[in-house]
């Protein structure tokens, strides 16, 4: 998955096994290049998923997203025996969840594309109104508008005027 998003030019990356933290606070480290991102893409497995690094991880996200609302968070729950369907499993207020399976690799990474909006013509609003309605409520709905609205203007102040 990460060569994958390697191979985009949209996409940089920071993986904390990758930096030089010798020294340096990890935490201070981590929750500056949360803070420089516009997306937060946490991957978990079975094995990792409870561990107090990756609470602490999302943590850190999700607090920069309920004080600034710029940032998205993705949880990827990868599966290497099949349990969970690949592509999105949710979402909320706390960002998104896809599964990512070795049978269907290409669904759940089309998926992370979308969410990323990679691929897709910039438009101020994708208004998929086959998967915001369902059997959703109108706060659900509205809330999704908002959210799109939000992530939209942080990244283009200037269309405010």
């Amino acid at each position: 998955l990460v060569n994958d998003l390697r191979t985009i030019t949209e996409v940089s990356i920071w993986i904390d096994s990758e930096q030089d933290l010798l020294g340096k606070n990890l935490m201070k480290v981590m929750g500056k290049a949360i803070q420089e991102s516009d997306y937060f893409l946490q991957i978990i497995d079975k094995d990792s998923a409870d561990t107090n690094w990756a609470k602490t991880e999302y943590q850190v996200a999700y607090s920069k997203q309920l004080t600034e609302q710029n940032l998205k968070i993705i949880k990827i729950v990868v599966s290497r025996n099949n349990e969970i369907s690949s592509g999105k499993l949710g979402s909320g207020f706390a960002g998104v969840v896809i599964g990512l399976n070795n049978s269907d690799y290409q669904k759940g990474y089309k998926a992370i594309l979308e969410v990323l909006n990679i691929g897709h013509e910039e438009h101020l609003i994708d208004f998929q109104t086959d998967r915001i309605i369902g059997q959703r409520t109108i706060i659900d709905i509205s809330s999704q508008i908002n959210d799109q609205l939000i992530m939209h203007f942080s990244k283009h102040p200037n269309e405010l005027k």
